[in-house]
């Protein structure tokens, strides 16, 4: 799917990426007048951006039940797989990736939160879901077993389902979403977008997913609309 960047000015179809005007920062420039220097105020805007699942430019499930496939969503039945619901247990996670670029350079990501939509777990109290930044670079042919398998030979995880720590995804993740209820869930991702969008770290996008036995977690898939919407909120600011 090719991202596509605009603004909703107002039409039927939301946009992918919406803009929100955010608090004003200052600075001066100088000028001479009567021999006194002046610092008159120009205002420049702190913004903040939504993207919806229709910025994800990668996606892919890995399901040790489906080890090749690269969107075995929710099994119906033995090896019968749907793409039209996520659900996560501890053999079936999601990689996700947003296109950053529609920030413009030159900026300070002051804070960052994704809004992650729930809509049925099970235990209804203690369900933890995990959100990890991806370390390896993953592609066409993604799957359980392995990152990428074209254009070259397929390459393997370090753990199967890129369940490696400090090789496939970070050492440590980036929340624990304990829900209390079936809704949206936000977590910040500040750190993670500033490495990104900095260059200092690859965008590889986030695994979500969960970790403990017998607990399970239902979401919609991303390009859904209705009720819940997943969205990457992005504040940022000009470097003074």
């Amino acid at each position: 799917m090719k991202p596509r960047h605009a603004i909703n000015w107002g039409g039927d179809r939301p946009s992918p990426v919406g803009f929100q005007t955010g608090s004003r920062i200052r600075v001066g420039c100088m000028i001479l007048l009567s021999g006194l220097l002046f610092f008159p105020l120009q205002k420049l805007t702190a913004r903040t951006i939504e993207l919806s699942g229709e910025v994800i430019d990668k996606m892919a499930v890995l399901s040790e039940a489906g080890p090749r496939q690269s969107w075995a969503a929710r099994e119906v039945s033995a090896g019968i797989f749907l793409n039209d619901r996520l659900d996560l247990d501890n053999t079936r996670s999601v990689l996700i990736r947003y296109n950053l670029d529609v920030i413009p350079p030159r900026q300070r990501i002051a804070h960052a939160e994704w809004v992650i939509p729930i809509e049925r777990r099970r235990p209804t109290t203690g369900a933890r879901l995990f959100v990890w930044r991806m370390l390896a670079d993953w592609g066409a042919g993604v799957g359980h077993s392995y990152r990428r398998t074209v254009p070259d030979a397929p390459i393997q995880w370090a753990l199967p389902g890129a369940r490696g720590n400090s090789s496939d995804r970070a050492t440590r993740p980036t929340s624990i979403v304990q829900p209390t209820d079936d809704d949206e869930q936000v977590v910040t991702v500040t750190e993670d977008v500033e490495l990104w969008y900095s260059g200092v770290a690859p965008n590889r996008g986030w695994m979500i997913a969960v970790e403990d036995p017998e607990v399970e977690i239902w979401m919609p898939i991303p390009l859904n609309r209705d009720p819940y919407q997943w969205i990457l909120r992005i504040t940022y600011e000009p470097i003074r």
